[in-house]
C-alpha cells in the first residue's frame, strides 16, 4: 500500500481516485505537448482572424436596397 498524503488534501485525494479507477495520469510524452502547443497557436491565429473580420464588419455599414 502506498501513502499518497493526508486525507482532505486535494492532490492526494485526486491521485487516489485516479488510481482506484485505473486512469493513467503519468506525464504526457513530449511529442503530445509539442502538437498541442502548435494547435494552440493555430487556434489563436484563427480566433484573431475571426475577431478582425467581426470588428471590420461592425465598422462597415451596409445599405440594403429593396
Amino acid at each position: 500500500m502506498k501513502s499518497l498524503g493526508e486525507a482532505g488534501e486535494i492532490e492526494p485525494e485526486t491521485e487516489g481516485m485516479l488510481i482506484e479507477n485505473g486512469v493513467d495520469f503519468s506525464e504526457f510524452p513530449q511529442e503530445v505537448i509539442l502538437v498541442e502547443k502548435k494547435r494552440l497557436v493555430v487556434c489563436q491565429f484563427v480566433f484573431q482572424l475571426k475577431f478582425c473580420f467581426y470588428t471590420d464588419v461592425k465598422k462597415t455599414s451596409y445599405s440594403l436596397m429593396l
